[in-house]
């Protein structure tokens, strides 16, 4: 298995480092057969790197330990499920299911293509045909893009990182899967994080191929903004589902600690939300050509810059594949990824000759102009923050800052009128809206919020939401009045026939609804610790909690201990809350599973471990407790709902709808 393996990767990898040269030469000459050859090898690609995945699954499934990655990342006692799970634990297999990915999107594109050639009428078909089609367009240089990249991690994946690579000396059995990442946030988290960086890597092999072609024009746009939605949906996703996984199953009562891996998905988001909202104009207004074209490249090269933290030593975290000997490579290949992108943007500068806006400070062209600069700064700030590894204290000051501004610009942008710059009309949905944010702050200061700072930004969350709510009433009024549709059928409608736009504007909402969360759990929650043996009790806020007893059971791979607290509220019982303190004798280490009493208001967040290392040794029921009170971080994941709604609205097919912002 290990032979063939190998096989499949290096044939992969010549397969796709002759399908980039084929690809290029065929788009530089006009030659046909050059280009279908090269198509040919893509879907070649595919069909090796589809072998190597079905292997290596095969491999863990049948607990083939004579592989080292096999054995480094599963035992016989790892449940099947969890077996995925090992499949990407390490750098190898990662690696793997990334060049998979993007090959799968390369035969994705080739099979897009066909379809709309056959049915001739689809948006990518004519930005197709615009642009020349196979022969003189720029879909050649995309295919060089992707194999390039595609040959980049087959390298690594055939000679520096082979997922197949033999065990000396077979084991009985493996070492088994770090016990955190038997989580159901794991099955998700990493591919869907994968996923997303492997999506911004089409983009950018659309931007490199539009300024060799010198082909690029607003229907290029159709292509680059669907695959730029999908990837920053992807991230966002996995973003979300990474900060779930830490709340629940790491045990220390928060969802993001400005880690480096944590900020490596944090960055190239940021900046494929400048993409978004930026490419928006170039669509409607022929506008920031260039300046889309820069930020594709710098969101390609967060994402390599990403992997390059996780499978390296030169940054510290605790989320990282361990150390390897891929730096240099890694390094290397953002080099050229950054340069070679610059450099024919400078070439060929007089392509983006962009059409002259005529909009005032109150216009759309300002305000996304605006919003595309605080968004690269904060992923600046971020970028800053991993590399000096800032304390999270500072990192949350500053990052915080800027995104307060955005949101704010989210609100006032929400107001600008889309067709004409109405002073009156702006100032008077302003008042409107700040005169529902007060309203809100009061309320809320008269229910004796106490924190001046978590009333202020939750002043401007509800300012948002006020700027975003009177744009749909204006909405449903103007289809009540010119189109006789009953209220229900006018929002419907209203959102349906503008997608782009209102599903932009749900996004928007879910992201204030997350907003609410982190300020509430960072503002309003309260801890407190306590040394307890059976019997004992503790207070925190209106809560006590008593430790009633400890049970212990033996399985095959780990000794569990179960510890049950009884919850009181005001001497009336709520409740019993029951954490798990994991042995796992395979790796020497316990870990444990929390019982989190979730509600929407807050959660109650029990935190059990014990008290010296001689109590882990002798399994001492005396305890340590740190108990926390959690506010709102259920509107974290409610907004992440939210979020993920308006993004499929905004990606659903449009059909002849025309896009409006």
């Amino acid at each position: 298995m290990s032979i063939t393996g190998t096989i499949l990767l290096i044939t992969a990898l010549e397969i796709a480092i002759l399908s980039a040269v084929l690809a290029f030469f065929g788009g530089r000459g006009n030659r046909d057969r050059l280009v279908s050859i090269s198509r040919i090898g893509v879907i070649a690609v595919f069909g090796l790197l589809s072998l190597s995945v079905i292997l290596l699954l095969y491999a863990f499934f049948t607990h083939d330990f004579s592989l080292a990655y096999v054995a480094s990342n599963s035992s016989r006692e790892t449940p099947p499920l969890y077996l995925l799970t090992s499949f990407w634990a390490g750098n190898e297999g990662s690696l793997l299911l990334w060049a998979w990915l993007l090959s799968l999107c390369s035969v994705l594109i080739l099979g897009r293509l066909r379809s709309e050639t056959r049915h001739g009428d689809a948006e990518e078909a004519h930005a197709a045909d615009s642009s020349g089609g196979i022969r003189h367009g720029y879909l050649p240089y995309v295919f060089t893009v992707i194999m390039a990249a595609e040959s980049f991690f087959l390298i690594l994946l055939s000679f520096i990182a082979n997922p197949f690579g033999k065990n000396p000396v077979i084991p009985a059995d493996g070492l088994g899967l770090n016990p955190v990442l038997e989580n159901i946030g794991m099955l998700i988290h990493p591919p869907v994080i994968i996923a997303g960086y492997v999506l911004l890597t089409i983009p950018f092999a659309y931007a490199v191929a539009a300024l060799i072609a010198q082909k690029m024009d607003r229907r290029w746009v159709l292509i680059v903004r669907r695959w730029v939605l999908v990837g920053w949906l992807f991230l966002g996703v996995g973003n979300l589902v990474g900060a779930w996984w830490a709340y629940n199953e790491l045990g220390w009562g928060g969802y993001w600690n400005w880690d480096s891996v944590e900020n490596a998905g944090l960055m190239p988001w940021l900046t494929a939300t400048a993409v978004l909202h930026a490419i928006t104009m170039q669509r409607t207004k022929g506008i920031f050509k260039a300046w889309n074209v820069l930020l594709i490249v710098l969101t390609f090269n967060l994402t390599i810059f990403g992997t390059l933290i996780s499978r390296s030593d030169i940054l510290d975290s605790l989320h990282t594949y361990g150390l390897s000997n891929m730096d240099s490579f890694y390094l290397t290949f953002l080099g050229i990824a950054l340069l070679v992108p610059l450099g024919l943007l400078i070439y060929r500068r007089s392509m983006f000759q962009d059409e002259r806006s005529n909009g005032t400070f109150l216009s759309k062209e300002s305000s996304f102009l605006l919003a595309n600069v605080i968004l690269v700064i904060s992923a600046f700030v971020v970028f800053l923050g991993t590399l000096f590894q800032w304390k999270t204290s500072f990192m949350n000051y500053s990052f915080g800052s800027v995104i307060a501004l955005l949101i704010v610009l989210m609100g006032v942008c929400a107001l600008i009128n889309r067709h004409q710059n109405k002073y009156w009309a702006f100032f008077k949905k302003l008042t409107l809206a700040l005169l529902f944010a007060l309203i809100v702050a009061v309320i809320l200061w008269l229910l004796d919020i106490g924190e001046f700072l978590a009333v202020g930004l939750f002043f401007i969350c509800a300012f948002v939401m006020g700027t975003l709510l009177i744009d749909i009433f204006a909405g449903v009024k103007k289809r009540i009045r010119e189109r006789r549709e009953n209220p229900v059928n006018a929002i419907k409608n209203l959102i349906w026939h503008n997608r782009p736009r209102y599903g932009g504007f749900i996004v928007h909402f879910g992201i204030i609804v997350i907003t609410i969360g982190i300020v509430g759990s960072s503002y309003f929650s309260v801890s407190e610790a306590a040394i307890l043996s059976p019997g004992d009790s503790m207070n925190v806020d209106d809560y006590t909690l008593t430790y009633d007893n400890i049970s212990s059971i033996d399985l095959e791979d780990r000794n569990v201990r179960t510890v049950t607290l009884l919850v009181t509220e005001d001497d009336k019982t709520v409740g019993r809350i029951t954490p798990e303190i994991h042995d796992h004798t395979g790796f020497n280490r316990y870990t444990v599973e929390n019982n989190i009493n979730c509600g929407i208001v807050h959660d109650l967040y029990v935190i059990v471990s014990y008290r010296s290392t001689m109590d882990y040794i002798f399994r001492s029921d005396t305890l340590a407790f740190e108990v926390k009170i959690n506010y709102l971080v259920t509107c974290i994941w409610i907004g992440g709902g939210i979020l993920l709604l308006g993004a499929l609205i905004a990606l659903w097919p449009r059909g002849r709808d025309v896009l409006t912002v």
